[in-house]
C-alpha cells in the first residue's frame, strides 16, 4: 500500500511540474515579471514554502512510521496462526474472554497437532504501569510495560516461532523460584522471560546496588532481577525477538499475572494451523460458523 502511494505521489508530481512549465512558457506575462514578484513578496513566499516543505516532511514521516509497522507485524508469528480475540474487541488489549469459552478451542477444525497434541496457547495480555525510583537524570519516572501470561510458555513459544538466546531457560511450571535476596535472605521471586528491546530498556534504570551485581550494564541477562509493583522479578531468558512485537514484552505464568494484576479473563488465543490456506479457512469458520462464544479470529 505505502509502495503504490509513493508511485502515486512521484506520477502527480511530475504532472504538476510539467503543467507548472507549460504554464509558464505560453504565460503572456513575462517571466522577469513573476521572478521579481517573488522577491517583493518574499514573506508569503517563503511561509508557502515552508509550510509545503513541512507537509511532505511529515508525511514522509508517517509512511515511514506506518511501513515499519507493517514490516514489523509481517515478521512476527508464523502465517498458519491464526488470533483469536473477544468478539467486539479489535485489540489484544480490550478482549475479554471467560476461561469457560477458550477450553473448547482446542477442538477447533483444522489445527496443527504434534503427537496428538493442539497448537494452542491460551494468554492475557495487559499493559501494566512500573515505577521507576532510580530512573537516571532526565529520563521517565515511570514505563508501561507490555505483559503476557501465558499458561505453557514452551507451547506458546512454538505457536509463535520463538526461542531463546544461549544461557536462558523458560520459566518453571510454578512459575516462581526461591533467590538470595539483596541482604542474603532468601525471597519468592517470580519468573519471567524478557524480550530483547524491553531488556535493554529495563537496565538503564537499576539502582547502584543492582549494577554492581548485573552481569552486563547494558542489558538485563539470565540471572537478573526487577521489581514491578511490591514484587521480585527474576529473568529466566531472553527471547530472540529483534525485529517482532514481542521485543517489548515481558512474559510470566499466566496464573501469576492474572492473580497480582487482576485480569481474570483470557485475552488472546493463538493457535496453529498447518499454513496461510488453513488459516484463513479456520478464520471463515470461526467468524461465520462457530456459535459457542462470542468470539472473532483474525
Amino acid at each position: 500500500m505505502t509502495e503504490v502511494f509513493l508511485h502515486n505521489l512521484g506520477w502527480i508530481t511530475g504532472v504538476l511540474v510539467l503543467l507548472t512549465a507549460g504554464l509558464l512558457l505560453g504565460a503572456r506575462i513575462p517571466l522577469r515579471y513573476n521572478i521579481r514578484n517573488l522577491r517583493v513578496r518574499w514573506i508569503p513566499t517563503a511561509l508557502t514554502a515552508l509550510a509545503f516543505t513541512a507537509v511532505i516532511a511529515l508525511l514522509t514521516v508517517m509512511l515511514a512510521f506506518v511501513s515499519g509497522m507493517v514490516r514489523l507485524t509481517q515478521m512476527t508469528g508464523h502465517p498458519g496462526n491464526v488470533l483469536i480475540l473477544d468478539e467486539s474487541a479489535n485489540d489484544e488489549a480490550f478482549s475479554n474472554i471467560p476461561a469457560s469459552d477458550v477450553g473448547d478451542l482446542v477442538n477447533l477444525p483444522g489445527l496443527f497437532r504434534q503427537g496428538g497434541r493442539p497448537w494452542v496457547s491460551m494468554e492475557t495480555y495487559l499493559v501494566v504501569n512500573q515505577l521507576l525510583p532510580h530512573a537516571r537524570l532526565g529520563r521517565p519516572q515511570r514505563r508501561f510495560l507490555q505483559m503476557r501470561g501465558v499458561e505453557d510458555v514452551q507451547m506458546a513459544a512454538q505457536v509463535h516461532d520463538l526461542r531463546l538466546h544461549p544461557g536462558g531457560s523458560w520459566f518453571s511450571s510454578a512459575g516462581v523460584r526461591e533467590i538470595l535476596g539483596p541482604k542474603g535472605q532468601k525471597i519468592t521471586a517470580i519468573e519471567a522471560v524478557l524480550g530483547e528491546g524491553i531488556a535493554r530498556e529495563m537496565a538503564q534504570d537499576r539502582s547502584p546496588e543492582e549494577l554492581a551485581q548485573a552481569k552486563s550494564p547494558d542489558t538485563l541477562l539470565p540471572g537478573d532481577i526487577f521489581f514491578l509493583g511490591d514484587r521480585v522479578w527474576y529473568v529466566c531468558g531472553l527471547l530472540q525477538s529483534t525485529g517482532t512485537t514481542f521485543d517489548s514484552e515481558v512474559w510470566a505464568k499466566r496464573s501469576l499475572v492474572a492473580s497480582i494484576f487482576g485480569k481474570n479473563t483470557y485475552t488472546t488465543v493463538v493457535v496453529r494451523t498447518p499454513d496461510a490456506q488453513k488459516a484463513r479457512q479456520l478464520c471463515e469458520f470461526v467468524n461465520t460458523q462457530y456459535k459457542k462464544a462470542a468470539i472473532r479470529a483474525r
